[in-house]
């Protein structure tokens, strides 16, 4: 197991993958995710009081991973500096505080139009299910996960 350090940046894992951008992270129900982030295999999940991360990988090493997490998540953005600037009337600031940590991902690009050309007339449930089935018959299985 490796640890990502978020360094105090706000970063709310869970309402972060389910929030609508990301269509093929799983949860397993005790506060581990799975997904793909270009080509790696990633199991992880959130420590309570800090916020790191705590992720497995494969197939490659975990070293490799922790950047690619970095920027996936974009902890190099200056989050405080962000909230200040959207935070011009008392509707966004509500927002801020109902949504704090929720990260905006830096997908792989085609992913990304992938996900969102499918999502044109679907739910969450539909847009995943759709997002799957191109992964399952154009994709390559990473580590015997499909």
């Amino acid at each position: 197991m490796m640890i990502l350090q978020t360094q105090g940046q706000p970063l709310n894992l869970s309402l972060t993958l389910e929030a609508g951008q990301a269509f093929r992270w799983q949860s397993d129900g005790d506060g581990w995710w799975v997904g793909v982030i270009s080509g790696q295999l990633v199991r992880i999940r959130q420590q309570g009081s800090s916020g790191d991360l705590e992720f497995e990988a494969a197939p490659g090493p975990d070293g490799d991973v922790e950047e690619l997490l970095h920027r996936y998540f974009r902890l190099d953005d200056p989050i405080a500096e962000i909230y200040q600037s959207i935070s011009r009337n008392r509707a966004m600031e509500e927002l801020v505080e109902r949504y704090h940590g929720l990260r905006l991902l830096r997908q792989d690009p085609w992913e990304c139009l992938a996900s969102y050309i499918c999502s044109a007339n679907n739910e969450v449930e539909q847009i995943k299910k759709l997002v799957k089935q191109i992964c399952d018959k154009f994709g390559s299985p990473i580590n015997g996960h499909e």
